[in-house]
């Protein structure tokens, strides 16, 4: 545990700034005396660190900070750690916050893979509640789900139903996969294929890479070579940057291809890549940072201390954090019980979502957009990256209630 020791690290919040939600009142059950722990993984130097980074630990931030980084009269205490993107490293970060630190509310971690191992042990440890922003396997309110763990941006369910019946009524009927080895991009593309199907379209090929791939040249050719009206890029992070400029290099959309991002695209990617090569990337995202006055606001002053606009992730974790908070102040305990009952009782009104909602699986309910990236004519300003082409309705986006296979779902 020597190692894991050394990568988490503690992060003590003050209270010196404004409260944004009622604190407990007078006879309310109070928090244990070690206070309320908020835990989160992140990537914070490998090829994610775009996505989640130092960004989710921000926004986790910035939600405790708007509670004087106290609820229920007890001190907020920020675990952080870096799982270098081992799972195995991930769980025994998890079983050691768990056993030595009695952590609370598990906020985010870098992958489905460690999301789904951590999810197992939540059932029976008798502590602890989980929010994911960033892990987008849908088996994780599906049949693995658990009433303490809770899904807060989108899944690779509500990604292939965005993107793959739309694309196919716009006339992509023919599909090539380019997808990573990791749990998130074998459900992903399982779902974004039955949906091409159902709308009558098909997929010609898949072919698999490993995370951390720099040469895609031979993945991009067997997809160009396989004549696919649509190549579907399911990756994310640096794989997901290299692929999209060597298809660039290779004339891939220049020759007639789409190409697209089958997991979700992120505004960074588009700033990061420039529009000259990003251009007509179409992709799925829960939230535009400029999207209303309210959002902006808030993206703004995360942009102020990170030098970059926010992605879904990262306001995602925001939004669950504070929607945690909320719980735990109405519930008037830390019992991971009554909180988690809170947390699916109560509305989800922030920057991030206006009227959403969690079921009974754990979903958080929310629209969301297909986008494409602009050209570099329609860009108004450097983080001006993305055109919205529809906007999908919960109930249409995500995967039905009864179809998930959650076993605690009556």
């Amino acid at each position: 545990m020597g190692r894991i020791a050394t990568i988490a690290r503690r992060v003590l919040l003050g209270s010196t700034l404004l409260s944004g939600l009622a604190l407990a009142g007078a006879g309310m059950a109070q928090a244990g005396s070690d206070g309320i722990k908020i835990g989160v993984m992140s990537d914070q130097a490998g090829p994610f660190s775009d996505i989640n980074g130092t960004g989710v630990i921000l926004a986790a931030r910035m939600a405790i900070e708007e509670v004087n980084g106290e609820v229920l009269g007890k001190k907020i205490t920020l675990l952080t750690a870096d799982p270098q993107n081992k799972t195995d490293v991930g769980m025994g970060i998890a079983k050691q916050w768990l056993d030595r630190e009695n952590l609370d509310f598990f906020a985010d971690l870098p992958s489905s893979s460690l999301a789904l191992g951590l999810q197992e042990v939540l059932k029976t440890s008798g502590k602890a509640l989980m929010g994911l922003a960033g892990p987008n396997a849908a088996a994780i309110t599906g049949p693995s789900c658990t009433k303490y763990g809770f899904m807060w941006a989108t899944d690779s369910y509500a990604s292939a139903h965005a993107m793959g019946g739309g694309m196919v009524k716009e006339g992509a009927d023919s599909w090539y996969f380019v997808q990573v080895e990791w749990a998130a991009g074998e459900s992903a593309a399982n779902d974004l294929q039955t949906v091409i199907q159902e709308a009558g379209g098909k997929v010609v090929g898949r072919i698999k890479h490993a995370t951390g791939t720099n040469d895609f040249s031979s993945f991009l050719l067997q997809a160009q070579a396989s004549k696919a009206k649509a190549i579907a890029l399911i990756n994310s992070g640096a794989d997901f940057m290299n692929a999209v400029r060597q298809a660039k290099e290779f004339g891939i959309v220049a020759g007639g291809q789409k190409l697209l991002a089958g997991l979700t695209l992120y505004v960074t990617d588009g700033v990061a890549l420039g529009l000259p090569t990003a251009q007509g990337l179409t992709g799925v995202s829960g939230f535009e940072w400029n999207q209303s006055p309210e959002t902006e606001a808030w993206a703004r002053r995360f942009f102020a201390r990170q030098g970059k606009m926010p992605n879904a992730v990262q306001i995602g974790q925001y939004s669950q954090v504070k929607h945690y908070l909320k719980a735990l102040a109405a519930a008037g305990t830390d019992d991971r019980e009554a909180v988690a009952s809170k947390m699916r009782e109560l509305k989800v009104n922030d920057p991030f979502v206006k009227d959403g909602w969690v079921r009974a699986d754990g979903r958080m309910m929310h629209d969301i957009m297909l986008i494409q990236v602009k050209s570099p004519a329609e860009s108004k300003e450097t983080w001006d990256v993305f055109k919205v082409l529809r906007t999908i309705k919960a109930e249409d986006a995500f995967r039905p209630l009864d179809k998930g296979g959650c076993p605690i779902v009556k």
